[in-house]
């Protein structure tokens, strides 16, 4: 990872099913351009979203499988402004999952929950979704239907 944190003018990174810690991706840290993360399917926790947030260059972030939860996804929204496509598909479940803080991400465009919820919870964040992010398309249900607003 230290070698890939030198990389500073890097715009994409792919850093799927990678075996990191959350230390590692403190190396990820200089990456100012990073326009693009993917750290899908690795076993990443809330702590390693410090980090995450302070790429304030991100327009998009794919947590799919990940360990991150709502209150780690939280954390690093409140400096991702320039987001524009979430991903986060078969995160860890929170007990009362909330989307409504994901307000402040003006620039969000496309969320992805797939197969994060069950039924009746996925209904609601779809609902809270679209209220708060009347801009985007928030895709919330298991066939992968689209909620527009």
């Amino acid at each position: 990872m230290a070698a890939i944190g030198k990389l500073t003018q890097l715009e994409e990174l792919h850093l799927n099913f990678g075996r990191f810690s959350d230390a590692g991706v403190k190396q990820l840290a200089g990456l100012s351009r990073l326009k693009r993360l993917s750290l899908s399917h690795t076993k990443l926790t809330n702590a390693a979203m410090d980090i995450v947030g302070s790429l304030t260059t991100l327009e998009a972030l794919d947590l799919d499988h990940a360990t991150i939860t709502d209150a780690g996804l939280a954390e690093a929204d409140r400096t991702l402004t320039k987001l524009a496509d979430a991903r986060a598909r078969q995160r860890r479940r929170s007990a009362t999952p909330r989307v409504a803080h994901l307000s402040a991400l003006g620039a969000l465009r496309q969320l992805d929950l797939y197969h994060t919820l069950r039924h009746r919870q996925r209904v609601r964040a779809a609902e809270s979704g679209a209220a708060a992010l009347p801009r985007s398309s928030t895709i919330a249900e298991s066939t992968k239907r689209e909620r527009r607003s």
